[in-house]
């Protein structure tokens, strides 16, 4: 790659790490006004106010900006993958912000701008398809079904950026293996709770999917149910409980699916787009198996019981397959 391009990306990145991590501020908006793209969100008067508030409710409460919650089983920020980011930053001289954990969005946007400073191709290559682009698009589509103006541009930034950056890396430099483990069959286990399959349903590595507290607030209130306040797990099973004991379970299902057929969709037009099929194949993958579980629950879903939904850990013991 020339030296003016790398040089440009540089720039870019480093503005979008600083947009992430935020606070916002008077000249950081300036930076970002630059762009045609954020300074139509931006409007020609932006209230920092009310950009900040948006920009916690996004990046704060909806889409956590953390490679772990993404790619780790345990969905943890500053989880097990962030040591190999640490491993990469070291190597190359790279000091992330002491505020920041090292799976941060920002640290990692900050981190590939050294790359490209310093004529660090290797790892370049590697922060860039081994670990950004592997969940950019999960959280980039996330952000962008909050409905937020600058939130959402910012997103839109984000992803344009990496994928422009990827098509102009020489495929030498690239390094596209992903793999998810088999997926799970959780309905064969008869004793699985409600709490257990809210659990796979808000795992990306195990759904293909990331749902927000959005996300759920939303599709649990479009069929009539009450998912309440709390972490996303609390809201998703407080869903899940109301839909069986409502005998909603199959609209919420329905409802449910929809966001992975919208992601999907939303996937392959990233892959037209220019990201390698590769790094897409494995969320695609995940999220039609969700889907499969996620229409199997709903038809099943129809003979639970009001005695098994206000149990504190209901099964699907209670549920007749249809044959």
């Amino acid at each position: 790659m020339a030296e003016r391009p790398r040089t440009a990306l540089a720039r870019a990145y480093a503005l979008l790490a600083d947009l992430v991590a935020g606070p916002l501020d008077e000249g950081l908006l300036e930076r970002a006004g630059k762009s045609p793209l954020l300074g139509e969100a931006l409007g020609e008067a932006p209230c920092l106010d009310e950009l900040a508030a948006d920009h916690h409710r996004a990046f704060g409460w909806c889409a956590f900006p953390h490679q772990g919650v993404y790619l780790d089983p345990d969905g943890w920020a500053d989880g097990t993958s962030a040591q190999e980011l640490r491993t990469l930053y070291v190597g190359m001289g790279y000091e992330v912000r002491s505020d920041l954990p090292a799976d941060h969005l920002s640290a990692l946007l900050g981190g590939l701008s050294w790359a490209l400073l310093h004529d660090h191709a290797e790892e370049e290559a590697r922060l860039l398809d081994e670990h950004l682009l592997r969940w950019l698009p999960l959280f980039c589509s996330a952000v962008q079904r909050v409905r937020l103006a600058f939130p959402a541009a910012l997103a839109s930034q984000l992803e344009d950026l990496a994928l422009h950056h990827r098509e102009l890396m020489d495929s030498r430099e690239s390094s596209s293996h992903f793999a998810f483990p088999p997926a799970e069959s959780i309905l064969d286990d008869e004793d699985t709770s409600l709490a257990e399959i809210a659990a796979f349903l808000l795992s990306p590595p195990r759904s293909g999917v990331f749902f927000s507290r959005e996300d759920i607030l939303g599709v649990v209130r479009s069929v009539g149910c009450f998912a309440g306040f709390g972490d996303r797990q609390t809201m998703l099973l407080n869903g899940l409980r109301t839909a069986v004991q409502h005998e909603r379970l199959p609209e919420l299902t329905v409802a449910l699916g929809a966001v992975h057929s919208d992601w999907e969709e939303r996937l392959n037009r990233r892959v037209l787009g220019g990201l390698p099929m590769e790094l897409a194949r494995p969320w695609l993958s995940r999220s039609q198996h969700a889907r499969a579980v996620l229409q199997v629950l709903g038809a099943a879903g129809r003979s639970f019981s009001n005695s098994v939904a206000s149990t504190s850990s209901p099964s699907i013991q209670a549920i007749e397959t249809p044959s």
